[in-house]
């Protein structure tokens, strides 16, 4: 089994995730900006992304303070690829807002798609810090500990992630896969079994199932 097949890439699920926890309750004085942002997210949710920076632009002219916004357009940024203007939205929204735990996550992500795993760590600490009952960032942070080789933290978060969300299906593909990388055969299996009696994603099970027969289970 590849790398690949170890950690699928999560930055799209992850990210419009954090888009739609991350914004705040506006004040009277915001409503119109976050209109724009509610147009925004929508157009995340199906996937178009121009059209959505396209109206956190327009928050951004409306209400140049508001962190929201530059989370949102962020995200899209980050979801396009486009890093450098991902990680200065990130970072405008942490001036702005410095409690803001989702902007720490999304840079964190950031820093670990650009192999700067110490730097992404440090970001998913202070999300986690912040926010310390939300899934997605301990999945991060192990998924960056994996990266760094250090199996030991990745399956220490990943048993969080489980402890807080018990039918999250990936968290025991990864976790499994860690265990098999650890020679910890029975525990692989185990959660390899998990994935098929959670998920219905066909390439999820596809991959459970070739782990299963590779770890000889029966």
């Amino acid at each position: 089994m590849g790398h690949q097949k170890l950690l699928q890439p999560m930055i799209g699920t992850v990210l419009v995730l954090l888009l739609l926890v991350g914004c705040g309750t506006p004040t009277p004085a915001l409503d119109d900006a976050e209109a724009y942002i509610n147009r925004g997210d929508a157009y995340m949710e199906k996937d178009e992304y121009d059209l959505a920076i396209a109206e956190f632009d327009k928050a951004i002219q409306l209400e140049p303070g508001y962190a929201d916004a530059y989370f949102g357009r962020g995200t899209a940024y980050l979801i396009k690829g486009d890093f450098d203007r991902a990680m200065a939205e990130f970072d405008k929204a942490i001036q702005l807002k410095p409690d803001y735990a989702e902007a720490y996550i999304g840079r964190g992500l950031i820093y670990s798609e650009k192999g700067e795993y110490d730097l992404a760590i440090a970001d998913y600490d202070q999300g986690i810090k912040l926010k310390p009952d939300y899934a997605d960032d301990y999945f991060s942070r192990g998924s960056a500990y994996f990266d760094k080789g250090d199996l030991d933290r990745a399956i220490a978060d990943f048993d969080k992630v489980i402890q807080l969300k018990p039918d999250y299906a990936e968290a025991y593909f990864s976790r499994g896969s860690f265990y098999s990388l650890k020679g910890e055969k029975e525990k692989a299996i185990a959660d390899f079994k998990k994935v098929l009696e959670l998920s219905d994603d066909p390439l999820l099970r596809q991959w459970s199932e070739e782990w299963l027969t590779a770890l000889g289970a029966k």
